[in-house]
């Protein structure tokens, strides 16, 4: 049992980095919540410090992968500044056009093969 906990510890440790992707490309860290990084970080430094204290693997290993996925998520939330929604929309945006990538906005975005009845959309 203790094992299956430890890798759902690490899990834990790592969710918030589900979205470095988006964090990463829009340049905006605001979808990492800062308040479960900074419990995640000191909870995993903690129990880092009792399993070296310990000399305890079973401790250690899942809690320094903790810790080192804490400080991925306080790096990029120190270097990728949170930014408000709206302004978040228009980063995206600036870099679906840098990329000459394209996002539907609208209904009249979409092309409409000639051969759909488009009264069902």
């Amino acid at each position: 049992i203790g094992s299956a906990v430890n890798v759902n510890l690490v899990i834990f440790y790592g969710a918030p980095l589900s979205t470095i992707v988006q964090v990463v490309r829009t340049r905006n860290s605001s979808s990492i919540h800062r308040r479960t990084m900074v419990m995640g970080l000191l909870n995993s430094f903690f129990w880092l410090c009792y399993g070296i204290a310990l000399m305890d693997m079973i401790i250690f290993f899942p809690n320094v992968t903790g810790f080192i996925l804490g400080i991925i998520q306080l790096t990029l939330c120190t270097f990728l500044p949170s930014i408000p929604t709206r302004e978040a929309d228009d980063a995206v945006q600036e870099h679906l056009v840098a990329n000459n990538d394209s996002i539907v906005t609208s209904k009249e975005d979409i092309s409409i093969p000639l051969d759909v009845d488009s009264s069902i959309l």
